[in-house]
């Protein structure tokens, strides 16, 4: 049994659940004191169980934001002693089930939500539109938690609500709203989501954030890859006819190249990324979404947060210290930041046609090699082009895969050059 302050952990995987529900959600290695010395033990499947009880001091901590907060579920009891049962002794042995990776969506959390629209305030430039209802969370990731709302014309739509920053190095919340719904607003293209509302408020953990209100698409494109979860009436990419994918490439083209034009890098192109406004995929648009890391053409600074599975050979190199693919470090400037929406969106029409990423076929293992290999594996190309590399024959003589070779030339500088001929 190991000892951390407040906490003992009674097996190596109990240490590695402390440290996740603990370090990584709250930053505080005491395990945690911002609970008001309330001691869970936590056993080898997880669970816990509290050895003694204090009063909360700090409004900020009260139960149900603690609750919301670590994902803390006790079904019909509760650790903190306010069961209905007068037997105290069972309310504290009754085991708690801190989920970190898994928090499922709890009519508590959309009803603290819903209460919370009455202080919401709107930013009138960004769209009229109000939130009515809190439906369900639909999704969640590095920088949002997202939900499906009902809008006060009773439509559907999706709520974007933005994280509070981890730590002082983290962009503010305010500044990540702003960017994004400034740069929805900005660019009108039938194939950009649109913004219909930027609104302030407080989260399920009462904190204050904002949140940006987007219309709703039914279909992300990474259900359409063959190894997903299949949806009815969703066809899968490989069933599609040639024209219907060429179609459906034809419109992710037109609007990286309308951000483009409007001097804007989306930088995280992939197929969770892209949406489709219908389940017929013959009269559905294609809409891309999420520009939380989108950048400035004109942005010299930073590195690419896309994941490494779609970011080009040169970029993936040039973020590691002295080791690039020419010897001299990788300049990024506009040309570069283009250059690296294509090739993500290359991989992407890949993925979705071979059920590969290109890497694969270059002896790489997602499922146990490090990402860090990736750049070394597309080194070994010393074709111009990815696809003329041997070890893709297998599926070069598909008529897709081909069509995606302007968007897979190794130089940064030809591949623009060779999407743009291939746009006229």
């Amino acid at each position: 049994m190991v000892a951390f302050n407040h906490v003992e952990v009674k097996s190596s995987e109990g240490v590695l659940n402390w440290f996740l529900r603990t370090v990584l959600c709250c930053g505080c290695f005491s395990g945690c004191d911002c609970l008001s010395g309330i001691k869970p033990v936590v056993y080898e499947d997880g669970s816990a169980t509290t050895e003694q009880r204090e009063v909360l001091q700090e409004p900020i901590f009260e139960e149900e934001n603690i609750r919301s907060r670590y994902g803390i579920s006790t079904g019909s009891r509760t650790a903190w002693g306010d069961s209905d049962s007068s037997d105290s002794r069972n309310v504290l042995e009754t085991p708690l089930s801190l989920s970190f990776y898994s928090r499922p969506e709890k009519p508590r959390t959309i009803q603290i939500l819903t209460n919370n629209l009455s202080e919401a305030q709107y930013d009138e430039s960004c769209g009229s539109l109000r939130i009515k209802d809190f439906e369900k969370r639909v999704g969640i990731g590095g920088e949002a938690y997202v939900y499906l709302v009902i809008g006060d014309d009773d439509n559907t739509y999706v709520a974007k609500l933005f994280k509070p920053p981890r730590s002082h190095y983290d962009e503010d919340i305010e500044d990540i709203a702003q960017k994004e719904s400034g740069i929805l607003s900005r660019i009108r293209h039938d194939n950009i989501a649109q913004v219909r509302g930027l609104l302030s408020m407080k989260d399920h953990a009462m904190c204050p954030t904002k949140g940006i209100i987007l219309d709703y698409y039914p279909v992300c494109m990474s259900s359409l890859a063959h190894d997903s979860d299949p949806i009815e009436g969703v066809q899968k990419f490989l069933m599609l006819t040639q024209a219907q994918k060429i179609d459906v490439l034809g419109q992710v083209m037109a609007g990286v190249k309308a951000l483009h034009d409007a001097d804007i890098a989306h930088c995280d192109i992939k197929p969770r990324n892209i949406m489709l406004t219908s389940k017929d995929l013959a009269e559905a648009k294609v809409k891309i979404i999420d520009f939380g890391c989108a950048r400035s053409l004109d942005d010299m600074m930073g590195t690419s947060k896309c994941s490494p599975l779609f970011v080009s050979r040169d970029m993936l190199l040039s973020q590691y210290e002295g080791v690039t693919s020419t010897g001299d470090s990788v300049e990024i400037n506009r040309q570069a930041l283009q250059a690296e929406d294509w090739w993500a969106l290359g991989v992407t029409f890949f993925y979705l046609e071979t059920g590969k990423y290109p890497v694969e076929f270059l002896e790489f293992n997602k499922k146990t090699d490090s990402h860090f290999c990736i750049p070394f594996k597309l080194a070994s190309v010393e074709e111009s082009n990815l696809l003329g590399d041997s070890r893709f024959e297998e599926v070069c003589d598909n008529p897709f895969i081909r069509m995606l070779s302007p968007l897979l030339e190794m130089d940064p500088g030809k591949r623009v050059v060779a999407v743009h001929a291939s746009m006229m």
